[in-house]
């Protein structure tokens, strides 16, 4: 995958992961939470504004925030 993970820091509840695509491709990302207890979404770069998350695509080059916690 050409999605790089650039940090990873405590959020108020879980963590907060920043990922990038780095080819400069449209990426589409596999994340396999399911069954773990694990629950996910994707946030802005404060953690605030959550929308819920069944698949992930990134365009060329573009940031994503993404929270994770059980």
């Amino acid at each position: 995958s050409s999605v790089l993970m650039i940090s990873s820091r405590p959020a108020k509840e879980g963590i907060l992961l920043q990922l990038r695509e780095t080819s400069g491709q449209a990426t589409p990302l596999k994340l396999a939470a399911s069954g773990t207890g694990w629950k996910m979404e994707e946030v802005d770069a404060l953690g605030g504004q959550p929308r819920p998350l069944t698949a992930i695509t990134f365009q060329p080059l573009e940031t994503k925030f993404i929270r994770i916690w059980n």
